[in-house]
């Protein structure tokens, strides 16, 4: 028997070494995420306490309206910002509707600037908005299909390059610069 518990042992311990093995992998797993959490806790924590060492001489109103402010601007040039862009879009239709005057305005815009969308952070936005604004005014109305194809193509051409994700030559935004030339064509516009 004794030879019988000597090999028994021999091959308990390699799964208990693997065990052991596991233990400690799950373990620094979880340790670097508990300080991967505390790294983006400490940032919130450095914000908020860069933001509460204000001057006490500051309107409580005023500083809570600065914040918001700060929280509702996003920075240019990000996703946030494109984001932010489009929301502001759909929240126009929302409150104003969709108007002929808007539309117009819009595809004059596009006349206007095209293809030069991009010449600084002012023309990109408005482009960007213009172009979610036709989309979400007409993506759902057949008869109109051709506005929300424009606005695509251009928030499209543009929202790219303004992130800097893609350049204005890149090939993807040259074709969305032709897109825009064949839809504003199919609404009656030309441009050069």
């Amino acid at each position: 028997m004794r030879k019988k518990d000597a090999d028994q042992k021999q091959v308990e311990a390699p799964r208990g070494k693997k065990k052991w093995i596991i233990i400690a992998v799950v373990a620094v797993v979880l340790i670097a995420a508990a300080v991967g959490g505390n790294t983006e806790t400490q940032q919130q924590t450095t914000g908020t306490q860069a933001t509460s060492e204000a001057p006490e001489t500051q309107d409580p109103a005023t500083e809570a309206v600065s914040e918001t402010e700060a929280k509702a601007e996003p920075e240019a040039n990000t996703s946030a910002k494109v984001d932010a862009l489009a929301l502001a879009a759909k929240q126009d239709i929302e409150e104003n509707g969709v108007s002929d005057a808007k539309r117009d305005e819009a595809v004059t815009f596009i006349v206007e600037h095209y293809p030069d969308f991009y010449a600084d952070n002012e023309t990109m936005e408005q482009a960007i908005s213009y172009g979610y604004w036709l989309e979400y005014a007409y993506q759902n109305d057949e008869a109109a299909r051709d506005y929300a194809e424009l606005g695509m193509d251009l928030e499209q051409a543009v929202k790219y390059v303004y992130r800097g994700a893609e350049s204005v030559e890149n090939d993807a935004t040259q074709e969305n610069l032709s897109q825009i030339r064949e839809s504003l064509e199919a609404i009656g516009q030309t441009v050069e």
